[in-house]
């Protein structure tokens, strides 16, 4: 049989002329019912104490799991940053690889067109030096060579008679000669001779 409130406030017991007095028999039991129903609850403190114990406990576990669980993604979000970073590093380097290799290849271009440059640079600067050297050289011999002289030219003496006066001052006349020129050599070559009527003649000719 259970025991508990109703079975301890029971009242239906056989009643007998001489026995003890209801009341106090139902106060004393209900008394006892109260006592034991405050044996029975656990006190409020402990009640709260365990709640609390046990809400700190789950709240420490569940952050126990998301301090692990962050833990676990921290890990995997740091190996891929590395694997990122590794895949980054590699071509970094294939492309600086790939960009020394072609620019050494253009200095070494750069090297062979220089030096053919500065071949033909020297060879032209030698010739230059060799030609200069000998128009030096012919200069100075034309410096030392002495002039010569002037060639004299020499006249025709003139025909002694008017034939060869007229042609003398025909052939004058044709070269460009004024006539005043003309008429002076022939003054000082023939002494009997009419100059003014054959210059006349000879201009008058000259200019048809």
């Amino acid at each position: 049989m259970e025991l508990d409130r109703p079975f301890i406030e029971k009242r239906d017991f056989p009643v007998k002329r001489r026995g003890f007095d209801p009341e106090a028999v139902a106060a004393h039991l209900a008394t006892l019912a109260d006592r034991f129903d405050a044996l029975q609850r656990p006190p409020r403190s402990e009640s709260l104490a365990g709640a609390a114990s046990d809400r700190v406990r789950v709240i420490v576990e569940a952050a126990e799991r998301s301090v692990a669980d962050m833990g676990h993604e921290a890990e995997v979000e740091r190996g891929r940053i590395l694997d990122a970073s590794h895949r980054e590093a590699d071509e970094h380097l294939a492309h600086v690889a790939r960009a020394t290799a072609s620019m050494l290849e253009r200095v070494a271009l750069l090297e062979q067109e220089f030096a053919a440059l500065l071949d033909v640079v020297r060879t032209s600067a030698t010739r230059l030096t060799a030609e200069l050297a000998a128009l030096e050289g012919a200069v100075q011999e034309l410096r030392e060579t002495p002039s010569p002289p002037a060639p004299e030219i020499e006249r025709e003496p003139p025909p002694p008679d008017a034939d060869g006066a007229r042609l003398i001052a025909l052939n004058m006349a044709l070269s460009g000669t004024p006539r005043e020129e003309t008429e002076r050599y022939l003054a000082e070559n023939f002494d009997t001779i009419d100059l003014n009527g054959l210059l006349d003649d000879v201009y008058v000719r000259a200019d048809q």
